[in-house]
């Protein structure tokens, strides 16, 4: 709202009248520059603009601001004038380098009506700070941009005015310490320039007058604004000045890593660099019609300032320079409407920036560690404060020489200060001073600068300079005919990070590998490490999780292998659906060739699912589409057929191949090295130390290992579904959720929950233990060796034995081959070890011992009881406990501060069922505990929702405890209705808002095994479940009936409800819902002319994301039980 629009609505329609009020309240607010209360916007501020609630007359609401250091408190009101932000009610976005607003994309300008509306904004802003201008001229310029715009969909804004708007951007401009210093802007206006060539010109100008012989003077260049039908000016550096970064083919970087990828793009458009660490980059710059032609940069107009130390003789022997002038040169001027995508500026270096983040951040040149080790510090302690006293030397290092030489700069504490000035005027004049914290703080000697005490308020006003997309990715490069480029234009950041901490090793002469992983559980993250360690002996090697991955380095890599699991239905596991988004997306656009690239995939999964290893699969198949190389024929690890033993055989088979297709000489003792590597287990490389002091909390602790957001759930009650002589035994779980936050869900999703292991097996093992070691008291840590000191083990917090073996360790499910193999080389007994060998080269062998003993950790020790496992044993070679999940059986609205689940208690009896009987580890925790707190996780299951749609019909399906996501379902239809006044709606007919729905639930017996039977009812009787359909596998007189065997028998309703756009819901283990597949395609085939259109039908139904599962294993053969 501007402050025209303001006396309109409270003052009336009469010109004369308007005028004389506007007049009034220009003046009233000149001495505040201008009025924030004038540009209010009501959707943004939620004000009734009625004479009764006016902001003009009755004041605006503000925000508290505190001192730290002094307590003194101001009142900012100067934010209720700001522009939206990226902020939203879960989460704050300011720290993103992104920041919180943003440029619009490139193509067009602004539509006239918004443009209007900014420009009417800014003019009163510029005519406010005008003392001398007359009421009349604001309105007469008004209306000249009005006509403008009408007529050209833009408008040009006068010489004072563009001033103006560069130097408020500046002093809007949240991220900048150095604001103080606004008004003394200087500005070239360049908007008359048509040519690349006329902006090397004044670019040339500009850096000329800013240097002025050292004593830098701030500036801003404005080329062309944007317009409609015509590309933009784009000056395509970063900053004006620029060190070139030549990455190198072993993955180094000589020069700037953080300019590898422009670097690329100037070596694209024929730019050859002398391969020098400080190479000034050239201009590229694009106009209309001409593409990016690139200019050098004048050698004589560069002024570089050599590093040299005050104290160290030895700093300027490094080589160390840097320019003298800060020029950033690829962001957006926002000005009244218009925007202008070139406009470099320039003010003056704050140290810190050249001496704590150009040359020590890690992704940059890095030269933290190279200094300390001139200075003699030890570097093999963080506790030394190394870095710390490095950073200090450097600081002064860059002011001593800047200052030497002439050239202007100032230390971060003078800037700090003179911000706090600077936000005190900003205070009397404007009532507040838009900042972010993250930026003004500096990034050395935080704490003892003025900022860091000062509460900070960050907002967006107008007019500013704004982040845009890198001109690169959005120049159509098909208009340049002599310029093939090969590979897509990637970032390079992460590699870099990578290798910037092993540049002392020497690894100048091997191939790069990538190996990717991803996981639920952690096994594909064993195997990827497993694998690393076995290929550095030739490679250089990386191992990166998939969500870490930066898809775009893909083109550049040489040797790529990806480890991978398959979760549910064939979908990726949660840290792999990005990658798997983005590689999708990369096949569909097919602007990407790998064919260099050389690969290999191998997927783990559990061929009792309908998709096995489907994630790796599809992976496999989407790099051969994208032409890339396959070394090796996928490798499919089978959990219940030796997985580990097919791992070891494909790994070694992968590392010949490899080496053989890049000519490397395969290693004579590589198999010895592998398997030494993966499976010994060296007592001499780890050790325990007790600790004192240490205050245990699970939550945070738990949320640490395995990285999710964890949170404390009350058991409220667990409730039996079924008689106690049944045979099954199903609980509902209440859990309170008041301690837990931002705990949200949709039904469907998952609660994945930690259990506890039985205390019997935990104080079995510990009677394994040596007695020193039994000591429950002690609190211990584990520390590794590296390089000859002992550094923290890092893999669980430290704790007591007891604490580890029953929340963080898994000794209850069968040890895995690679640990039998640790077992057997710590066993005294040759009988042991020889046992212990066989079962881990045999897979028949091992899989028969697991699927008959299905032995615990436990069970193991004393199956052998010469093997001797120490703390620092378990500490590191037991694998985690991982969460296991559970279909939600609530609504989120059902019952407050509620999560129900229903689960199915899990026991059966080993060795063909005549041994030991075992019970599931959390199903049985879970069946202990009201009154206990329980740690738990939200997680999402975006592809088992309710469908958006609510008039399409929803068939369910489920057998046993899967009937529960389906719980959650009926409960979410009631709560919709009941919203919508149907409180009850029996024996009417279901609002055509809301579709069928209808479930197909299998159990055993009738009457014994139909849980939820009564609340079903009702739901049928109310018309919110249109029927339930049962099938009884044991009913006693009756012939077996499985629920597909139902559904097959209600083909006719299945069909008019699929036809009618509906959904399909399983949930069951595998084999149920490979059964259901099968029902559903001869369902598809009788309502089909021509037998293969079934499987067509049924393709299309997952396609269009119509037939949505949720499976999950089973234990133990034992407990395989058909419903």
């Amino acid at each position: 709202m501007t402050v025209r629009t303001v006396c309109s609505e409270v003052l009336g329609e009469d010109p004369g009248f308007r005028k004389s009020c506007l007049k009034s309240v220009l003046g009233a607010f000149r001495s505040c520059f201008w009025a924030p209360a004038a540009h209010l916007k009501k959707e943004e501020v939620k004000m009734d603009c009625s004479v009764e609630n006016c902001a003009l007359v009755h004041g605006i609401s503000s925000v508290k601001l505190t001192n730290l250091t002094n307590s003194k408190q101001v009142y900012d009101t100067l934010h209720l004038r700001s522009q939206p932000i990226a902020c939203n009610s879960h989460c704050c976005c300011g720290s993103l380098v992104s920041g919180q607003s943003g440029a619009r994309p490139p193509g067009s300008a602004r539509p006239p009506q918004e443009m209007l509306q900014q420009a009417k904004e800014f003019l009163e802003q510029y005519y406010v700070s005008r003392k001398s201008e007359t009421l009349e001229e604001y309105f007469k310029r008004w209306e000249e941009i009005k006509a403008e715009v009408e007529k050209f969909s833009i408008y040009n804004l006068t010489s004072e005015e563009l001033a103006f708007g560069a130097k408020l951007a500046w002093r809007n401009a949240s991220r900048c310490i150095g604001r103080i210093q606004w008004r003394n802007l200087e500005v070239q206006d360049a908007r008359h320039v048509q040519t690349t060539g006329e902006m090397y010109e004044a670019l040339c100008h500009h850096l000329e007058y800013a240097t002025n012989g050292g004593s830098l003077r701030s500036m801003i260049t404005i080329f062309p604004p944007r317009r409609n039908g015509q590309e933009d000016f784009r000056l395509w550096n970063p900053q004006l000045l620029n060190y070139a970064g030549y990455f190198q083919a072993d993955g180094s970087v000589v020069g700037d890593p953080a300019n590898v990828q422009f670097t690329r793009v100037c070596q694209r458009l024929g730019w050859n660099g002398k391969g020098g660490r400080f190479d000034i980059l050239p201009w590229i710059v694009s106009a209309p019609g001409e593409g990016p032609k690139v200019y050098e940069v004048p050698e004589e107009l560069i002024l570089r300032v050599k590093l040299e130390h005050p104290c160290f003789e030895w700093f300027e022997e490094m080589g160390l320079e840097w320019y003298a002038v800060p020029a950033v040169a690829n962001m957006l001027f926002d000005c009244g409407g218009m925007e202008f995508p070139a406009a470099p500026f320039n003010g003056w270096y704050m140290s810190s920036e050249i001496g704590a983040r150009d040359l020590c951040d890690p992704h940059r040149y890095n030269i933290t560690e190279e200094v300390a080790l001139k200075m003699g510090l030890d570097t093999t302690s963080p506790t030394t404060l190394w870095k710390d006293r490095v950073l200090v030397e450097i600081n002064i290092s860059v002011l001593y020489s800047y200052q030497k030489q002439n050239v202007t700069i100032v230390d971060h504490h003078t800037a700090a200060q003179t911000f706090m000035k600077h936000m005190e005027n900003e205070q009397k004049q404007r009532g507040g001073c838009p900042a972010d914290w993250v930026w003004i703080v500096p990034p050395i000697s935080s704490s003892v600068t003025p900022v860091f005490h000062q509460e900070m308020l960050n907002y967006i006003l107008k007019p500013s300079y704004e982040y845009q997309e890198k001109a690169w990715k959005e120049f159509d490069w098909k208009q340049i005919s002599n310029v093939v480029l090969k590979y897509k234009f990637a970032s390079v950041a992460k590699a870099l990070w990578f290798y910037s901490f092993l540049m002392a090793k020497v690894r100048m002469n091997k191939i790069r590998a990538k190996i990717l992983y991803a996981s639920e559980t952690g096994k594909a993250e064993m195997f990827a490490r497993r694998l690393g360690r076995l290929l550095e002996n030739s490679f250089n090697t990386t191992v990166i999780c998939m969500e870490d991955y930066n898809i775009e380095d893909l083109t550049q890599e040489s040797l790529f292998i990806v480890v991978c699991s398959t979760f549910g239905s064939g979908d990726p596991p949660h840290n792999g659906k990005c990658f798997w988004r983005l590689l999708s997306k990369l096949k569909k656009e097919d602007v990407a060739s790998l064919s260099h690239v050389k690969f290999g995939v191998f997927a783990l999964g559990s061929s009792q699912y309908p998709a096995f290893c489907n994630f790796g699969k599809n992976v496999d198949q989407t790099l051969v589409s994208l032409r890339a190389e396959r070394l090796l024929t996928m490798g499919l690890g089978d959990d219940l057929r030796g997985q580990e033993q097919t791992f070891n055989k494909w790994v070694k088979e992968l590392y010949k191949v490899a080496c053989n297709s890049y000519n490397l000489t395969v290693a004579d003792n590589f198999s010895r090295i592998f398997l030494e590597s993966a499976n010994k287990w060296d007592k001499d490389q780890f050790r325990t130390i007790a600790v004192e002091g240490i205050v245990h909390d699970l939550c945070p602790d738990l949320t640490i290992v395995h990285n999710k957001n964890i949170q404390p759930c009350r058991v409220l009650s667990r409730v039996r579904l079924q008689p106690k002589y049944s045979e099954r035994q199903t609980i509902l779980v209440r859990l309170n959720t008041e301690k837990a936050t931002n705990f949200t869900y949709e039904p469907g999703d998952h609660l994945g929950v930690f259990p506890v292991n039985p205390s019997s097996v935990v104080n079995r093992i510990i009677a394994f233990m040596d007695p020193f070691e039994r000591l429950e008291e002690n609190i211990i840590k584990v520390e590794t060796l590296v390089d000859g000191s002992w550094q923290q083990y890092n893999r669980l917090p430290p704790c007591t034995i007891r604490t580890a073996l029953s929340r963080y360790l898994d000794i209850t499910t069968p040890p895995a081959p690679t640990l039998l193999e640790q077992l057997a080389s710590t066993a005294e007994d040759k009988c042991d070890q020889d046992r212990l060998k066989q079962l881990c080269e045999d897979v028949e062998e091992y899989e028969s011992w697991k699927m008959f003993k299905y032995p615990s950790l436990a069970d193991v020790l004393e199956q052998f009881p010469s093997t001797h496992v120490s703390a620092a044993f378990i500490l590191t070679q037991i694998p985690l406990l991982q969460p296991r999940y559970y279909s939600i059986s609530s609504a989120p609205k059902a019952k407050e501060n509620e999560i129900h689940l229903t689960v199915s208690l899990v026991k059966f009896c080993t060795e063909d069922g005549k041994g030991p009987r075992r019970f599931g580890v959390c199903t049985s925790y879970l069946d202990s505990l009201p009154g206990h707190d329980v740690y738990c996780f939200i997680r999402s299951t975006q592809t088992f929702r309710m469908p958006t749609d609510r008039s399409l019909p929803i068939i369910m399906i489920g057998a046993g405890s899967g009937i529960a996501p389906f719980r959650s379902f009926w409960q979410q239809r009631e709560l919709e209705l009941k919203e919508q006044g149907n409180t009850d709606i029996k024996n009417q007919k279901m609002p055509t808002s809301f579709g069928e729905m209808v479930l197909f639930f299998g159990c055993w017996k009738s009457g014994v095994d139909t849980i939820y039977e009564y609340e079903l009812s009702s739901l049928v009787d109310k018309g919110i479940l249109h029927k339930v359909y049962y099938a009884f596998s044991t009913q006693p007189g009756k012939e077996k009936k499985y629920v597909q065997d139902v559904l097959k028998e209600e083909f006719q309703l299945v069909i008019r409800l699929l036809s009618e756009s509906g959904h399909v819901y399983v949930c069951g283990n595998a084999v149920m819902a490979n059964d259901i597949r099968k029902a559903l395609k001869i369902i598809l085939r009788s309502s089909q002319s021509e037998e293969e259109d079934s499987e067509e039908h049924f393709e299309r139904l997952l396609a269009e994301n119509r037939y949505h599962e949720d499976v999950f294993g089973v234990l133990h053969p034992h407990h395989k039980k058909k419903l």
